[in-house]
């Protein structure tokens, strides 16, 4: 009888864990495995996202475009000489970039956000991705709390919205308490 309970339980817990893989496949397929924000994604080189940046700012600045100077802060971190309201950061390791930054400024520019909120931008920035609603979270910095929204993505990206609408897409490591 004991043997015959304990077969049950194993397969009952065989069966969450095929249930839990199927769902986190699932979930991925509903996003995208690599998103792509005006031509920048995670694990792209450094080299071509520098080229894809600049390609935006003579977009964005057209005749005024001035070429961009990149400052390294630290071995992986590099950003552009903007001032810091319409920058950019880039951080990088061997297997490309980690995070991509696109400072308040910079994001209503290339997305027409000035009248939005940041919660109207997570709303508009998940439809243009084609992905799941944004979830809503807060954290407390500097002494007062800040909101903002992401998608994480189970295939290991996220995508994040901040109060003052700073968009960060990074990689992600499945710790319990990290906010953003």
């Amino acid at each position: 009888m004991q043997k015959e309970r304990k077969r049950r339980r194993r397969l009952k817990s065989a069966g969450s864990a095929l249930g839990l893989a199927l769902a986190l496949l699932a979930s991925c397929r509903q996003a995208p495995e690599r998103l792509a924000v005006k031509g920048l994604y995670l694990g792209m080189s450094l080299d071509k996202a520098t080229v894809q940046v600049e390609a935006l700012y003579r977009q964005i600045e057209g005749d005024r475009f001035t070429p961009l100077h990149w400052i390294q802060w630290d071995s992986y971190s590099a950003h552009t000489n903007r001032a810091f309201a319409d920058d950019i950061t880039l951080g990088n390791s061997d297997s490309g970039l980690r995070y991509i930054t696109f400072n308040p400024g910079l994001v209503d520019k290339l997305f027409g956000s000035s009248a939005l909120t940041a919660e109207q931008l997570s709303r508009e920035f998940a439809k243009i991705h084609d992905l799941p609603d944004m979830k809503h979270g807060s954290r407390l910095a500097n002494g007062r709390t800040q909101d903002y929204w992401e998608y994480v993505c189970p295939c290991g990206w996220k995508a994040c919205v901040l109060y003052d609408k700073t968009l960060v897409l990074k990689y992600w490591r499945s710790e319990e308490n990290e906010k953003w």
